[in-house]
Order: C-alpha cells, then sequence, then structure tokens
C-alpha cells in the first residue's frame, strides 16, 4: 500500500514540474497584454457604440489588473 501511494505522489510531483501552471500575478500581466492586444486590434477597426463600450470595459480591466499588481507587491 504504501509503495503504491508513493509511486502516486511521485508521479504528481513529476507532473507539477512538467506542466505549465502560472502564479497568480503572471496570469494578471498575460490578461493585460491580451487586452491591451484586444485594445489595439478595435482601435484599427471604424468607430462604434459597441467598439467604444468594449474600450471603456477593456480600460477598466487593464486599470484593475495594474492596481491588483500593484496591491501585491506591496
Amino acid at each position: 500500500m504504501a509503495g503504491i501511494f508513493g509511486g502516486v505522489v511521485s508521479i504528481i510531483d513529476w507532473l507539477k514540474d512538467k506542466l505549465p501552471i502560472c502564479d497568480r500575478k503572471e496570469r494578471w500581466k498575460n490578461e493585460i497584454d491580451n487586452l491591451k492586444k484586444e485594445r489595439n486590434g478595435i482601435l484599427k477597426k471604424p468607430a462604434s457604440i459597441k467598439a467604444a463600450d468594449r474600450l471603456i470595459a477593456i480600460d477598466n480591466l487593464i486599470e484593475q489588473r495594474v492596481q491588483w499588481l500593484k496591491n501585491t507587491s506591496n
């Protein structure tokens, strides 16, 4: 029984090292980058009310994520 449990633990430990799991700050940075790319894409297209609303939402999300990053670094 102990041998099986040890084998399972070693497999989980090996997977943990191989899987690309990012921490919370890394996810926020990636999200900010993706939002900036989306924002730039919207700015290249003709203006519309829907696009303006999305730009406002993107700007708010970027501001929020940047604030989260600042709060965690303190």
